[in-house]
């Protein structure tokens, strides 16, 4: 009965320990919360609503947590945070110049939008979480072709588009119905090819240049 009496007081004894051990943690860790100086980051669409923006719909919707945020002290390409996009990220008091990206922003793909938002002279104050709001919009540009199938098929058994920027291209057939993303100041040459029907021969003509191939800026859709 002592023993047990001893091992009953020595537990209680120990769980005392503990819970004070764990109120300090928590009182410390209150207090580092407290004192955290940094940014809480949100991307949102030119429409300042919660990131959602897609071009076309029908691709896959890009989230915050798919963005890549640069942080560089401002005027500077003095680097503090260059990772994945967080909610949050603790800073050194200054002025900081903000740029989220998703996507790779290549000379010309198929269906590859690229998303950029930036947000210079960002200050963080010491002992402080600044809110900072990024808005985002599509980066790049894009061109679809639009098939007149019945009319076509009369004539080509198949046929399809090559959209070219410099010496790089994509082929738009019309059964995909993908596009032709490129980096925004791009101008785009076309070439339609088509197998004639019954012969089988390859042909191919140039589709003449037009104003709205050349200088194609962001957020630009050129249908043809």
């Amino acid at each position: 009965k002592l023993i047990n009496k001893k091992m009953r007081y020595i537990s209680s004894l120990c769980l005392l320990i503990c819970c004070i051990w764990l109120s300090g943690c928590q009182a410390d860790e209150n207090l580092r919360s407290a004192n955290e100086t940094g940014l809480l980051i949100t991307l949102t669409d030119e429409s300042d609503h919660a990131y959602a923006r897609t071009m076309p719909s029908a691709l896959e919707k890009p989230v915050a947590d798919m963005f890549h945020l640069r942080v560089a002290y401002s005027g500077t390409d003095n680097v503090a945070y260059d990772d994945k996009c967080t909610e949050s990220i603790l800073l050194k008091e200054g002025t900081y110049d903000l740029t989220a990206t998703y996507g790779e922003n290549p000379v010309i793909a198929l269906d590859a939008p690229y998303y950029i938002g930036k947000l210079e002279s960002q200050e963080v104050v010491t002992g402080q979480m600044t809110s900072a709001n990024i808005s985002c919009t599509v980066g790049n540009a894009l061109l679809s072709v639009i098939y007149n199938e019945s009319a076509l098929k009369k004539v080509y058994d198949t046929y399809f588009v090559t959209v070219s920027v410099g010496q790089e291209s994509v082929n738009l057939d019309a059964t995909s119905g993908k596009s032709a993303y490129f980096q925004a100041g791009s101008s785009v040459s076309l070439v339609f090819h088509g197998q004639l029907a019954g012969t089988g021969q390859e042909v191919s003509y140039d589709i003449p240049a037009q104003e709205k191939f050349a200088n194609i800026p962001a957020r630009t859709h050129v249908k043809v």
